[in-house]
């Protein structure tokens, strides 16, 4: 039997909570999860198309941004294991 599991390892839970509310807040009801796996940190995407959003929101779908860049200041640990 083939394993279809994927991990996406250490992604930042505040900013990806952050985003997922937002998202959520401005109608969208689905995402699809795009990652890129790095050697410290995999980055993550979230996707979404105007059917993914309620009925009564899809009319905002054309004012989001096309990229939306989440930023995470680094901490002394994750400083420290750069190092």
């Amino acid at each position: 039997m083939e394993n279809n599991q994927f991990k996406i390892s250490k992604v930042h839970i505040d900013s990806f909570i952050d985003a997922l509310v937002d998202l959520y807040n401005k109608g969208v009801d689905y995402i699809d999860i795009i990652t890129t796996p790095g050697e410290l940190q995999d980055s993550v995407g979230l996707s979404f198309c105007k059917e993914y959003m309620a009925e009564d929101m899809q009319d905002e779908f054309d004012n989001f941004p096309t990229d939306i860049l989440i930023e995470k200041k680094l901490s002394s640990d994750d400083l420290n294991q750069l190092i």
